[in-house]
């Protein structure tokens, strides 16, 4: 059954394989979390477990997630790293049970050496299955796994204070990526232009951080949509053109 199989499991091959450390710009918003993400990738540091990795959409958190699992699969094998997002989870979790096979489902789960967890607050007024998730959580955590987790909040507003008392939880690192600033905000979108061979001139650049400053996933859509309609117009990505097509 699919569901039950190592899908969970990253590979060197994956679609994830481009989100590195070396392609993060780090600045004041998010150079802690870079930090603690990197000494967990590196295995120096064993208290940042489990580790939350919070903030807003579009921020970078998933980025940080995925370049642990790509740093450990290429730097430290032979490590199982799973990632799966929470909602995953919790559709595995009701399929197992409506399968009855819970016990191949919590095998699947406690056997990663690594376990990535996307999107915690999925969970968030989901009771049973929070408790469920804590069990799972709190077994890698007996058995010395490392885990990351990343969320829009910290566990404490998602989690009861009850089992925000239990040792997974309680004794976990949180840190949180915040809206960057303007100067790191213009590195990303220089760094996004590079690795998407976009030819817009700094001046439309400046323009977008500017105008754009709900989050960097937002920032990267306006810098497409210039670049794609200048492109196809046969125009050149002017200050004027961005104005235009940011005002439609």
């Amino acid at each position: 059954m699919k569901s039950f199989d190592n899908s969970i499991y990253l590979k060197k091959d994956g679609r994830y394989k481009r989100y590195a450390f070396s392609s993060f710009v780090v600045g004041a918003s998010n150079r802690v979390t870079f930090k603690a993400a990197l000494d967990v990738a590196r295995g120096l540091e064993k208290r940042h477990n489990p580790l939350f990795i919070t903030g807003g959409e579009g921020l970078g958190r998933t980025h940080l997630m995925w370049a642990i699992g790509n740093y450990i699969l290429n730097k430290r094998p032979p490590r199982k790293v799973a990632y799966v997002s929470t909602e995953r989870f919790v559709s595995d979790l009701v399929k197992a049970f409506r399968l009855g096979k819970y016990n191949s489902f919590r095998k699947k789960y406690c056997a990663p050496d690594i376990f990535l967890l996307d999107d915690l607050q999925f969970v968030r007024h989901k009771e049973r299955t929070a408790g469920e998730l804590i069990g799972i959580l709190s077994e890698l955590y007996k058995l010395g796994k490392q885990i990351v987790i990343t969320s829009d909040r910290p566990p404490g507003t998602i989690f009861s204070q009850k089992l925000c008392q239990l040792p997974v939880i309680k004794h976990g690192t949180i840190v949180k990526i915040k809206q960057p600033e303007i100067k790191t905000r213009l590195a990303i979108l220089k760094n996004k232009a590079k690795l998407g061979n976009y030819k817009v001139p700094a001046a439309v650049l400046a323009y977008l951080v500017k105008r754009i400053t709900t989050n960097i996933r937002a920032l990267e859509g306006a810098l497409i949509r210039v670049a794609a309609y200048a492109s196809l117009a046969g125009k050149k990505p002017t200050l004027a053109l961005a104005k235009t097509i940011l005002n439609r």
